[in-house]
């Protein structure tokens, strides 16, 4: 994450499926810790429990779910931006690494390449909390697909301080943890 730009505190859950139209098993993001000019900084969480009639989510080897986070918070980012909700239209490539057990934690980061009311493009990657790659998805594409109403944007939030330290996954996720009560540092 390039941090020569400027990054907000991103909303939190609640805030966030008031304005998506997700809900149950599709309720996958934890936090929004930081929303940046060209990036987003989440946390998901894999559910457990029944994701199609003929199977539960922690039978799929593919980490749909996974891949749902991904759309989401770069859907997320358009919202905070442009004030437009987004639907996704295409995936580049996308690169599975290898399985993620459901309950467990995924951190994502979310570079956009290119963003209007129209289009959104962007890549994501996705790694457990012990910084293990999951996914990789380039080119991810969403289309604009209405503009919020008013009582649906993201409010403003305050600029956060960036401080670059390198960490280990486990260190970044107990740091961004605590950018929800304390003091605020962007690390990447």
């Amino acid at each position: 994450v390039h941090t020569e730009q400027t990054f907000r505190a991103g909303p939190d859950k609640a805030a966030v499926y008031e304005r998506m139209f997700h809900t149950g098993l599709f309720e996958v993001l934890e936090s929004v810790p930081l929303v940046g000019d060209t990036a987003v900084l989440a946390r998901g969480r894999q559910p457990r429990g029944p994701l199609t009639s003929g199977g539960r989510n922690e039978d799929f080897l593919s980490a749909p779910l996974v891949v749902e986070m991904a759309l989401q918070a770069a859907g997320l980012w358009g919202m905070v931006h442009h004030a437009f909700s987004y639907l996704p239209v295409g995936i580049g490539t996308l690169r599975h690494y290898g399985p993620h057990l459901a309950g467990e934690d995924v951190a994502l980061r979310v570079l956009v390449e290119s963003g209007s009311t129209e289009r959104l493009v962007a890549n994501v990657e996705a790694r457990t909390t012990d910084g293990t790659l999951i996914l990789v998805l380039a080119g991810v594409e969403l289309i604009g697909h209405r503009k919020a109403a008013e009582q649906e944007r993201f409010a403003p939030s305050l600029p956060v301080r960036t401080v670059h330290r390198t960490l280990t996954a486990d260190e970044a996720i107990h740091w961004i943890e605590r950018l929800q009560i304390s003091t605020v540092e962007l690390l990447s």
